[in-house]
C-alpha cells in the first residue's frame, strides 16, 4: 500500500474521530447547561474534559485530511497576480518553512507527550482527577499526520514547479 493511501486513510481516520468528538462535546455541554440551570446539579469537570479531550481531538485530528484537500488559509494577494510557475515556487517556498517550523512543532510535542506520560498528568477535580496525558498523543498524532500530509502535498507542488 503507498504511504500516500495510508496517509489519506490516518486522516480521513482522524476527522472521523474528531467529527464524533465534536458532537459529544454538544452533547456533553447541553448535558452540563441542563443539569446547573433546570436540575440544580451541573455535571462535574465539564470544562476540564473539554479543554482537555473534546477540543485537543477537534483540533488536531482533522489536520491532515485539511491539508490534504488544500484547504488551510491563505492569502493569495501577491500569487493571483504572478504566474502560475511563480505561485507555485512561492506555495513550495512557504510549504518547505512550513515542514521546518512543523517538525521542530513535533519535536517538541513528542518530548512533552513523554514528560507527561511519565509523571501521569492529570487535572485535579473535586470528585476525581481527569488524566490529560494521554492527550498529548493526540496533539503528536495530529501534528505528525499533518507534517506526513504536508509533505506529500509539496511532492506534488515540486512537480507543477518542474513542469510549469
Amino acid at each position: 500500500m503507498a504511504l500516500d493511501t495510508v496517509v489519506n486513510k490516518f486522516s480521513a481516520g482522524g476527522e472521523i474521530i474528531a467529527r464524533m468528538a465534536l458532537l459529544l462535546m454538544v452533547v456533553h455541554v447541553c448535558a452540563e447547561v441542563i443539569g446547573r440551570y433546570v436540575l440544580n446539579q451541573p455535571l462535574p469537570m465539564t470544562i476540564e474534559i473539554v479543554a482537555h479531550y473534546y477540543l485537543v481531538a477537534v483540533i488536531f485530528l482533522p489536520m491532515a485530511s485539511v491539508e490534504l484537500m488544500n484547504d488551510h488559509t491563505k492569502v493569495e494577494l501577491l500569487t493571483e497576480m504572478a504566474g502560475p510557475r511563480l505561485a507555485a515556487v512561492a506555495e513550495l517556498m512557504s510549504g518547505i518553512l512550513s515542514v521546518g517550523i512543523l517538525s521542530l512543532l513535533v519535536v517538541a510535542t513528542l518530548q512533552e507527550a513523554i514528560a507527561q506520560s511519565r509523571v501521569g498528568a492529570a487535572a485535579s477535580g473535586p470528585f476525581f482527577d481527569l488524566l490529560v496525558w494521554p492527550t498529548r498523543w493526540l496533539v503528536l498524532v495530529g501534528l505528525g499526520l499533518f507534517l506526513v500530509a504536508l509533505v506529500l502535498r509539496l511532492i506534488g507542488v515540486w512537480r507543477r514547479v518542474c513542469t510549469a
